[in-house]
């Protein structure tokens, strides 16, 4: 996975705006709308912000190319990818994915011009660069998970016929290990009917906005966010030694998901990450410490931290998965 750099109040980017709504002093928020491909995540950005003046698209970044229905900036700004790996080496991007052999990221520049003028910026982002972005930032942000019913999904994907077979298997098996990851985020819209759907995000904006106020004001009174977040290590039951000890990438955790759900969650991320065959049926939760670590002293949030055990009799699943997370983290 990719680290993520925020950077809170980039000087020198102001602008200027010939819409009639006049832009408040207080930043914008910004709003991540996520989900598998195929669910109509940009259409329902861009009827959304028709009807909201507050709020601007920024245009992720990609390299794929443009397809026939697509112009530049919708829905992404298509680079290549020299140009990307500029991006990356200069440290531009709030976060980054490779996808389907595909470079995807989101331009720290454009989404910090947007908000600190006082507008809220609204993009779309990849499910697992949204995961790693919420361990960075969980309160700077609102998410929004898109989903529709699995043979809509499975029409709309196929209906591209822009892969092969082996290509395809891999996005709908990508989509499964996404639809997981939806307990993490802050609120799930069923996409099947777009006007109820258009209705739904632009309540959701305005509850957010109020919602804001109330984080400051319990800010100013010495009162924190608080985000839970596991660290899981895996061990051999039969080998107490510390070379016989790795971790894995940690992950957070939804507010109604257990800890034996939150960790199959993660070994499926990285079994299809990595394309070696896991099974969290190899491993035992043994124990498990929590202790509370403050992020940052100028982040208004602290991290309860969940340490955890996993262990497993076997070598083979113990030794499998410490390749596995080895290739995970891989850029």
């Amino acid at each position: 996975m990719h680290e993520l750099k925020w950077r809170p109040k980039l000087k020198g980017m102001s602008g200027t705006t010939n819409d009639t709504w006049k832009a408040p002093e207080a930043r914008g928020s910004l709003f991540l709308v996520v989900g598998p491909s195929g669910v109509g995540k940009n259409t329902l950005i861009h009827r959304s912000i028709e009807k909201d003046p507050r709020a601007r698209y920024i245009p992720s970044l990609s390299t794929r190319e443009m397809r026939v229905s697509e112009t530049q900036g919708k829905p992404y700004r298509f680079i290549t990818n020299e140009e990307f790996l500029i991006q990356i080496e200069e440290e531009n991007l709030l976060e980054w994915e490779e996808v389907n052999g595909y470079y995807y990221g989101s331009s720290i520049h454009e989404i910090e011009a947007c908000v600190s003028q006082g507008y809220d910026a609204i993009t779309d982002l990849d499910v697992f660069g949204a995961h790693n972005l919420l361990l960075k930032i969980p309160i700077e942000v609102c998410t929004i998970f898109v989903m529709v019913s699995s043979k809509e999904q499975h029409k709309r994907i196929t209906s591209r016929n822009i892969e092969d077979q082996e290509s395809l298997r891999r996005r709908l098996e990508r989509t499964s290990i996404e639809t997981d990851l939806s307990v993490l985020f802050d609120y799930l819209v069923y996409n099947d009917q777009l006007d109820d759907s258009v209705d739904q995000v632009l309540a959701i904006m305005k509850a957010h906005r109020a919602k804001r106020g109330l984080i400051k004001f319990s800010e100013e009174r010495g009162s924190m966010y608080n985000q839970k977040v596991l660290e899981f290590t895996a061990r051999l039951s039969e080998n107490q030694n510390s070379e016989q000890t790795f971790d894995l990438p940690r992950t957070a955790v939804g507010d109604f998901e257990g800890l034996d759900h939150a960790f199959a969650r993660l070994i499926r991320m990285i079994s299809y990450k990595s394309k070696l065959e896991l099974s969290p049926q190899e491993f035992v939760i043994a124990t498990r410490t929590e202790h509370r670590n403050v992020v940052q002293s100028h982040q208004p949030y602290s991290q309860s931290v969940s340490k955890v055990i996993v262990e497993t009799s076997r070598e083979e699943a113990f030794l499998g998965l410490k390749k596995a997370v080895g290739l995970y983290k891989q850029p």
